[in-house]
């Protein structure tokens, strides 16, 4: 799954044109400058909402998992939970397996003793399905802490590079920054990117913040040049 942002966004480039006539920075180094405050804001966005917020939130994935059987909506699992699951489920099962054996062929005595574990494993099926949308839940939720890093590029790229790439622990490309002339592509490659975005906003607003302290600087310096032009 990607986000990608292009700088072809039409109320971004009316305040960044409006913004290179003010600043005397080049239209190139403005645009890096412009870029790496973007960056800077998409890193914000996704970290602001790792554990439920800033101060993390206990029991964000119990809420979560929750709210999602209450609306009869399921949650997918990944493959490693998924295997886990099955494999402690089939040992549940053949334990109900022998349970049922024992409460058929045995005495009403037997049958009676064996009621109360026929429940706990019933229970224990449930509650292990519940453990395993909790840890799917709780991973999305520590993963955002990743999405934020893919936009970390802003941290250690060179002045002047036109391109950079984020790489996590394993040296896997997770996020790109790319600056051309009059252009820019940034770039977040990690599972889970869009569904996060999606639910929080967080690309827009990046966008939207950035434009709006553009159009705030230019109104500023809009304002000092006709004091200047007053006295």
């Amino acid at each position: 799954m990607e986000v990608t942002i292009q700088s072809n966004l039409d109320a971004f480039n009316a305040a960044f044109a409006e913004y290179v006539k003010y600043t005397s920075k080049t239209p190139q180094e403005a645009l890096e400058h412009k870029v790496k405050n973007v960056g800077l804001r998409l890193w914000q966005g996704f970290t602001a909402h790792q554990f439920g917020g800033n101060p993390r939130q206990k029991g964000v994935a119990r809420r979560e998992m929750l709210a999602r059987t209450a609306a009869g909506t399921g949650t997918r699992i990944r493959a490693n939970l998924m295997a886990i699951y099955e494999r402690e489920r089939a040992a549940l099962m053949a334990t109900a397996r022998g349970i049922k054996r024992g409460m058929r062929l045995g005495t009403l005595d037997q049958w009676s003793a064996l009621r109360p574990e026929q429940a706990r494993n019933r229970e224990q099926r449930v509650k292990l399905w519940q453990r395993i949308v909790g840890a799917e839940i709780g991973l999305r939720q520590s993963g955002i802490g990743a999405l934020a890093a893919a936009f970390l590029w802003y941290r250690s790229r060179g002045k002047g590079e036109n391109q950079h790439l984020v790489q996590n622990r394993m040296c896997q490309t997770i996020g790109s920054v790319v600056v051309g002339q009059g252009g820019a592509v940034i770039t977040g490659k990690i599972a889970g990117i869009n569904t996060v975005d999606e639910r929080y906003g967080i690309v827009r607003q990046a966008i939207t913040d950035e434009t709006n302290d553009t159009i705030t600087y230019v109104r500023q310096r809009q304002e000092a040049a006709a004091a200047t032009l007053l006295r």
